[in-house]
């Protein structure tokens, strides 16, 4: 940190001359550094320097947002913004990527979506440029409603957009987590084969928890349970026969049939993903425990939740709880000795 100080004092404007090169790599060093007041006084520098090769430029305030994220000040980021319009820099995609980024982890989707409107001003030829849509659409996905969402995407169709593998991800995340019905799924679904969209391991996942969060997998008949674990599986033996599933996908899976208490659907899941060589994190076990829990195979949930602290995952009280209760002796029998985890 002193070797930082030292280096601003070094640069001075009236110490020694610097291009805007220069400058821009003392700010990329306070992003690494997460060191947002030198950062700033190194953009106070640029403007004091007066000359032209010292201005900020789009890669100046790339490395500021990028300060913002790591000391999570995110109180600069409108300051910020102000500096760029007045400064009048060129403001690429990336740039406004970056923006739309930086208040959605500061969770302002209200400041998104200033983001978003201003970058409209921008567009090569007037039509919706595809990653800032995308950066907007998981902006949405994690501080708007599904309804939101759904009617960005809408407008920005109208705007020329044309979605590809991840706009179609970031609405699967948003059907899953609004929990919506099957029919809205396959809706979704057929809007994306209009598009001929190619499956790719996170699009698949997000579709498998679409279908895991269905109300109809949750209080539906066995027969809609039934649909719904077939097309889980459909999406699944897609994804390994593309060698493009992960833990999470297998994960996923396994879940839906540990929510419907369905030990053998667990265990052929479980197995599958060996064989293919994925490796379940702590986090997978404790979601496959929790569903465990949900479809009342309580031996079998403390069994998971213990491979999840044994892989540094820690278990909440409520879970606590649970494995501190009296287990079941005969509903589960012989349900732990096919674990190799």
């Amino acid at each position: 940190m002193m070797a930082l100080r030292y280096l601003l004092f070094a640069v001075r404007p009236s110490t020694v001359w610097c291009q805007g090169y220069t400058y821009n790599c003392l700010i990329h060093l306070c992003a690494v550094l997460g060191r947002p007041e030198e950062a700033v006084t190194v953009l106070r520098m640029m403007y004091e320097d007066g000359s032209p090769e010292s201005k900020p430029d789009s890669y100046t305030y790339t490395a500021l947002l990028r300060v913002v994220t790591k000391s999570q000040k995110w109180d600069l980021l409108p300051r910020i913004f102000r500096g760029m319009q007045r400064s009048k820099i060129e403001m690429d995609t990336l740039v406004w990527c970056s923006l739309i980024s930086v208040a959605d982890k500061a969770g302002r989707l209200d400041v998104a979506t200033e983001y978003y409107e201003a970058s409209k001003a921008h567009r090569s030829g007037g039509k919706a440029d595809l990653l800032i849509c995308n950066h907007y659409l998981v902006a949405l996905v994690h501080h708007g409603p599904l309804s939101a969402v759904l009617t960005a995407y809408r407008s920005m169709l109208d705007d020329g957009f044309q979605p590809d593998v991840y706009s179609f991800n970031a609405l699967f995340s948003a059907m899953a987590d609004a929990g919506a019905s099957l029919y809205a799924v396959q809706d979704l679904i057929s809007e994306m084969a209009k598009w001929n969209i190619k499956m790719n391991t996170h699009l698949g996942t997000s579709m498998i928890h679409a279908y895991k969060r269905c109300p109809e997998m949750i209080h539906g008949d066995p027969r809609m349970a039934s649909l719904l674990m077939e097309r889980a599986h459909d999406l699944l033996n897609e994804l390994v026969s593309q060698r493009q599933a992960n833990h999470q996908t297998f994960t996923a899976v396994a879940s839906m049939h540990a929510k419907l208490g369905d030990i053998k659907g667990v265990q052929e899941v479980l197995h599958l993903m060996d064989t293919q060589g994925v490796t379940a994190d702590g986090l997978a076990f404790y979601h496959i425990g929790k569903s465990c829990e949900d479809g009342g195979l309580i031996e079998l949930s403390n069994f998971f939740y213990e491979k999840a602290e044994s892989r540094g995952v820690q278990v909440t009280d409520k879970m606590q709880k649970i494995k501190s209760r009296k287990k079941n002796k005969s509903k589960e029998p012989a349900a732990l000795h096919w674990m190799k985890y």
